[in-house]
């Protein structure tokens, strides 16, 4: 399993825990940790600053669903969706980079 994947199924793990705490954002907490992972790679996205922040908010979207299904999944005794750091690359170009550090790792 890629580092990516690690970082993935760890994020969908603590982002279903905010989702339970009626306390917690998990919407902020989701955001925070993908802007944690993405590297300096994002500075080179089309569209400069406005295309990072598309990416990141999609990224945040897909963080926070898995999560949801997640904590479903679990209490309707189904598994849960694969995952693939793949998800989370910007056309296969741009984006997080893989253990490798290489753009477009899958």
């Amino acid at each position: 399993m890629s580092e990516g994947d690690t970082f993935l199924h760890k994020a969908i793990y603590d982002i279903s825990l905010l989702i339970r705490d009626p306390n917690a954002s998990p919407v902020q907490g989701a955001e925070e940790v993908i802007r944690r992972f993405c590297t300096k790679e994002l500075r080179g996205v089309e569209g400069g600053v406005e295309g990072v922040e598309d990416y990141v908010a999609n990224a945040v979207v897909d963080l926070v669903l898995m999560s949801t299904w997640s904590i479903a999944a679990t209490q309707m005794g189904l598994g849960n969706l694969p995952v693939s750091t793949w998800l989370l690359q910007s056309s296969g170009e741009q984006g997080c980079m893989s253990e490798k550090g290489q753009k477009g790792d899958r």
